[in-house]
């Protein structure tokens, strides 16, 4: 069984496969990301795992850093 959010708005976590494509880039785009440390990444042994709250925000933020530069 695969375990979701109390407020039913998904999973717990994202693979690299569903976090590259949920913020649509390739799954070695992510991994360059994450080792340039661009983008919040929870490392569970070896395995990376993205927090979609997380992600969210961290989108959100680059976002409006993105806009307050113009």
């Amino acid at each position: 069984m695969e375990q979701t959010h109390e407020d039913g708005s998904g999973k717990l976590t994202w693979d690299r496969t569903e976090c590259a494509k949920q913020i649509g880039v390739s799954v070695r785009t992510l991994d360059r990301m994450v080792a340039e440390k661009r983008i919040p990444v929870l490392m569970v042994r070896s395995k990376k795992l993205f927090l979609p709250e997380s992600i969210r925000a961290w989108m959100q933020e680059s976002q409006e850093n993105k806009e307050g530069r113009r």
